[in-house]
């Protein structure tokens, strides 16, 4: 990236037959150019990714580049982001290195956001009360247990309290 002169360093006129002929031309000027080389631009973007809620942090810190001249290499890119609950958030790249420091000053480094995004369960979660049957004997029949249908995410568990509870020949809901 920069410029330069482009600078003439021999001026001459020929006629037809390639006879020196610039002393005609009193008033020939070389006038110098300039060559430029603009940088180039690189583009960085952090993955994108979801998944089903399950409690653990979702993470991804791939990328993709695009504008990378060949023969210049990138050393490391560094993507930050991190969702746990239901949602999105930002995957965002906070920086990135060349190979070659020198590199850096021949592009323009764009970096663009992924999205991390966690999930509802969709499974319908069912929590249903033991039922429990025994010969009547005068003591009451109680089953504080339940029973899941259902994925839950890892670590996750069901907490329930159940009251129903009967002594005499009968039936009763036993009630979550």
């Amino acid at each position: 990236k920069g410029t330069t002169p482009n600078t003439i360093t021999e001026l001459k006129i020929l006629d037809k037959d390639n006879n020196d002929v610039t002393a005609k031309y009193p008033n020939l000027t070389a006038k110098d150019g300039v060559l430029e080389i603009t940088p180039a631009t690189l583009t960085i973007t952090a993955n994108s990714d979801s998944k089903y809620y399950d409690g653990t942090a979702l993470t991804n810190n791939g990328y993709t580049q695009t504008g990378l001249v060949a023969g210049d290499e990138i050393a490391s890119v560094t993507i930050e982001g991190s969702q746990t609950d239901v949602g999105s958030s930002d995957n965002k790249v906070t920086g990135m290195t060349f190979v070659d420091s020198a590199d850096e000053a021949n592009y323009t480094v764009k970096f663009v956001d992924g999205t991390l995004t966690v999930k509802a369960l969709t499974d319908e979660i069912v929590v249903t009360a033991n039922s429990k049957t025994k010969t009547y004997d005068g003591k009451p029949l109680s089953d504080n247990g339940v029973t899941v249908d259902g994925q839950l995410a890892e670590g996750d568990h069901v907490v329930a309290t159940v009251v129903g509870e009967i002594t005499d020949k009968g039936t009763t809901p036993n009630e979550i």
